[in-house]
């Protein structure tokens, strides 16, 4: 099924979440998660630690702030377990992405980052502007670090290179 739930599994468990968590595992696959502002504190430490997460539309910390809940967390995870898809920046409710893609670039490293474009951009259309879109990736993380974001992490996370 293209959804999964990752709950906790029950003796009851009828639906074979842990036979499948285990499968994605023995793949390699990862798990993307997309939250609410703030609420990411709340789901992540609820996914399986041998699983990759790769967080969407900039991991939406509340603020941007070393005191941000949803900032420790990522760092206390690190680059080995968590990714954040730098993406959907206009979804960001108040935070400056700019200011908190270099917050993730300072506080995980490029190693750790993913760009996308959010494309169609679905309730935001009138940010479907590629061309803005891939503009703002390098005015985030800078020339040293666009090619990792680019090239070398989807790589290493999709075919381990």
């Amino acid at each position: 099924p293209p959804i999964m739930c990752l709950r906790k599994p029950t003796s009851q468990d009828s639906q074979g979440v842990l036979p499948r968590r285990l499968r994605m595992i023995s793949l390699g696959w990862h798990v993307e998660i997309h939250t609410d502002p703030g609420r990411l504190p709340d789901v992540l430490p609820k996914v399986p630690s041998a699983l990759k997460v790769v967080v969407d539309h900039m991991a939406k910390p509340l603020k941007v702030h070393a005191n941000d809940p949803t900032l420790q967390l990522l760092q206390r995870y690190g680059p080995n377990r968590v990714m954040v898809k730098l993406s959907g920046a206009y979804r960001q409710a108040g935070v400056d992405a700019k200011e908190l893609a270099q917050a993730l670039l300072c506080g995980l490293g490029a190693s750790a980052l993913l760009w996308g474009s959010d494309w169609p951009c679905t309730n935001h259309e009138t940010y479907a502007d590629y061309a803005r879109l891939r503009q703002s990736l390098d005015d985030w993380v800078g020339d040293a670090s666009v090619d990792d974001v680019l090239n070398r992490n989807p790589m290493r996370l999709y075919w381990e290179c």
